[in-house]
Order: structure tokens, then sequence, then C-alpha cells
């Protein structure tokens, strides 16, 4: 379910990407050209395509802490992305934003988005997909 914004509306999506197209190191989030972060569906922080509807508004500094609703305080996230960082904001997020890497985006994907992962940890490490009895070690939320 989206949250409901009162007061001022909060700006079109094209002008928030145009805006963090000139103001993002978009060679550190793994971008390979400007054109490519400007296309409409692509998450701001993992670069996967919203295959349904677009991404989210997701602010930068939380309203409950004075963030507004500016471009420079929203970013487009997947539904994925913005739930991993619903509790960051401010530096945090922006550490978030810039430290993860691929493959923790893939498995923050396959957790948040429903994907069944075939593997699991257990105390001696990454196994298969259930234990000596059958039962699964690992299943994404969805």
């Amino acid at each position: 379910m989206k949250p409901r914004y009162q007061g001022k509306s909060l700006p079109a999506h094209s002008l928030i990407r145009q805006y963090w197209a000139d103001h993002l190191h978009l060679g550190l989030l793994g971008f390979d050209s400007r054109g490519e972060f400007l296309d409409p569906g692509i998450c701001f922080a993992c670069g996967l395509y919203v295959e349904t509807g677009e991404p989210e508004r997701a602010h930068i500094l939380a309203k409950s802490r004075g963030g507004s609703n500016a471009v420079t305080n929203l970013h487009l996230l997947c539904h994925c992305c913005h739930a991993a960082s619903e509790g960051l904001s401010g530096r945090l997020y922006w550490e978030w934003l810039y430290g993860g890497n691929m493959v923790d985006r893939i498995f923050q994907f396959a957790a948040h988005g429903g994907a069944r992962l075939w593997t699991g940890m257990t105390d001696r490490g990454l196994t298969g997909g259930g234990d000596e009895n059958g039962n699964r070690l690992y299943q994404g939320q969805r």
C-alpha cells in the first residue's frame, strides 16, 4: 500500500530523475551512462527495471525528521529497495545507497521480492535448499 501524502504534492518522476542525473555519481551506483540512468523504469539503488508501475518516490531525509517533498530529498526506488531503505535517513541512507554491491542488491531483491531461494544459511555455512528432514532453510517473503 502506498503512503498517502498530505500537503504539497510530490514532484513528477521525470523531474526527480533529471535532477539526480546531474547530482549523483552514477558510476559508483553501477550505471554505465546518463542515458541508462534516465530510463524511467530504473531504480536508483539496484539498477533493476521496475516491471509493473513505476519506481516509488523515497525520501532521503524522512518527513518525520524534517525532510521535504523537494526533488533534492527524493529518490526513485523499486519496491524492494524502498522497503530495505525505509528505516534509513540522511547519512545512513547515503551510506546504504553507495555502500551496496550487486550481490547484496540481488539477495535483497530476492528476499523482499518474493523469490524463493534454493540456498540457506546454517551454522556450517551455505547449504542446499533443505535440512536433513527436507525442511526449507530459507524462503523469501511473499
